[in-house]
């Protein structure tokens, strides 16, 4: 019988790799619980609170691979921004997701500046999927 100790110095065998379970429908609740139950067996962790969301797993698709649950983060309220645009008019208020402290906040503060100021007016210069961010800071139009 071999051993399992490892001998300084000396290589030691990889463990046998198992793969993520894939189904033919993979984007199911049946596909997220089936990895989930293969996660806790390889780990040991029971991560039961990333199973509990409220969509269907299949609006996924093309999004997340191996797709097992959902993370929670926390969600603060700023504003109201107020907008006078080409699509969007009014007084709205934002959810932003973060767990960076004094955030809402700041972006609370520069949106009742704003709002002082007679809100902000938008336009769409062009639209497209960029792979990162954008922001282009050319004047339009003077108040």
């Amino acid at each position: 019988m071999a051993s399992t100790a490892s001998v300084p110095g000396e290589p030691t065998a990889a463990p046998s790799r198992r793969q993520v379970p894939r189904l033919a429908h993979d984007y199911t609740a049946e596909a997220a619980r089936r990895r989930t139950a293969f996660l806790r067996d390889v780990t040991g962790a029971s991560p039961e609170h990333i199973g509990r969301y409220s969509f269907d797993p299949a609006v996924l698709a093309g999004n997340i691979e191996n797709f097992v649950g959902v993370a929670q983060v926390p969600i603060g309220i700023a504003g109201p921004l107020l907008i006078n645009g080409e699509h969007a008019r009014g007084t709205f208020y934002v959810p932003l997701a973060t767990t960076e402290g004094t955030l809402v906040a700041s972006y609370n503060r520069g949106m009742k500046l704003l709002y002082a100021a007679g809100g902000v007016r938008t336009t769409v210069a062009a639209a497209w999927v960029p792979g990162n961010s954008l922001v282009e800071m050319d004047v339009i139009a003077y108040i």
